[in-house]
C-alpha cells in the first residue's frame, strides 16, 4: 500500500507543478492583457539612443494609463534585420516581455525559424513575478544563450528605457 501511495505521489507532483506553472502563466498573460487594454495616453519617440547594442536608433512607443506606464514597445533596425521588444507592466513592474528578431536573408542564423510571414526570425517570451523570471519559452532562439542572464539584460534595458523616457518626457 505504501509503495502505491509513493508511486501516486511521485506521479502527481510533476502534474501539480505543471498545473501551477500553467495557472501562473495564465495570470501573467491576463495582467499583460490588462496593460494592453488599458491605455489613455500613447507617446511616440524616435531616438538615436542605442538601448540594445545594435548600433542603431530606436522607435519607442510608450503606452500609459492614468500616468503609469503600461507597455513600452521598441523597434530597432540594423544591417542584419529588425529587433523588436515589448515590455508589459503591472503595478509599475515588468510582468511580461516579448522579444523578436527578424533576419535579413543573407544574415540568417542557422538556428532561426521561419515565422508566420515566411521570414527567418526568433522570438522569446519572458514571464516575471515580483521582478523575477519565473518562466520563458521561445522559437528559433540561439541555443547557446543563457535565458536567465539574457532576461536580466532585458530588465536592465527596460530600466534604461524608463530612465531615458523620464528625461525625454
Amino acid at each position: 500500500m505504501k509503495s502505491k501511495l509513493l508511486a501516486l505521489f511521485i506521479f502527481l507532483v510533476p502534474l501539480l507543478s505543471k498545473s501551477q506553472d500553467s495557472l501562473m502563466i495564465k495570470r501573467i498573460d491576463s495582467l499583460s492583457q490588462y496593460a494592453y487594454d488599458h491605455t489613455d495616453t500613447t507617446l511616440y519617440y524616435l531616438t538615436t539612443t542605442d538601448f540594445f547594442n545594435t548600433g542603431e536608433s530606436s522607435k519607442v512607443h510608450v503606452y500609459q494609463f492614468e500616468n503609469k506606464i503600461q507597455r513600452i514597445v521598441c523597434i530597432s533596425r540594423y544591417p542584419s534585420g529588425e529587433y523588436a521588444i515589448e515590455f508589459y507592466f503591472y503595478n509599475e513592474l515588468p510582468v511580461f516581455i516579448f522579444e523578436t528578431t527578424s533576419y535579413a536573408r543573407e544574415k540568417t542564423p542557422s538556428w532561426s525559424e521561419k515565422n508566420f510571414q515566411g521570414i527567418h526570425a526568433s522570438d522569446h517570451r519572458y514571464y516575471f513575478r515580483n521582478g523575477k523570471l519565473v518562466h520563458s519559452y521561445g522559437t528559433g532562439t540561439d541555443p547557446k544563450r543563457s535565458v536567465s542572464k539574457h532576461s536580466e539584460q532585458l530588465l536592465k534595458a527596460c530600466s534604461r528605457i524608463i530612465e531615458w523616457y523620464k528625461k525625454a518626457g
